[in-house]
């Protein structure tokens, strides 16, 4: 079985916004607010996957808290996140989406998991 990031690029008749947007762009603001969060104990990052779209996103390293982190959109309040890659696009559009947009919830979904994979790699925060 593979990473959620593996299921959701697998199905991209699902989730047709992984056709569009450049993965590489995602994986590298990823890898720059795992980074950040691990030196600063937050991050803000403006998302442009070249899919049309900008994403205005947050998170907040929160240890004393039920979650280890809370994640903020543009488009949405604070929610708790774990820091671990499982995050799915339905989730994300119940949680972090205000009106439960597939489309950004499949980049969300995308960009979280590819921070918490970040960790896992090299055995960081999440």
């Amino acid at each position: 079985m593979g990473t959620m990031n593996e299921s959701i690029l697998a199905d991209s008749r699902r989730w047709p916004a992984v056709e569009e947007v450049d993965l590489a762009k995602i994986e590298q603001q990823a890898s720059s607010v795992s980074a950040d969060i691990e030196r600063r104990g937050y991050a803000f990052v403006v998302l442009e996957p070249d899919d049309g779209t900008r994403y205005e996103l947050s998170i907040v390293y929160t240890p004393d808290q039920s979650a280890p982190f809370r994640f903020a959109s543009s488009f949405g309040a604070l929610y708790p996140w774990m820091g671990r890659p499982t995050i799915h696009p339905d989730y994300a559009a119940e949680k972090y989406v205000h009106d439960g947009r597939e489309w950004t919830a499949t980049v969300y979904a995308l960009f979280l998991n590819m921070v918490a994979e970040r960790w896992q790699h090299e055995e960081g925060m999440g």
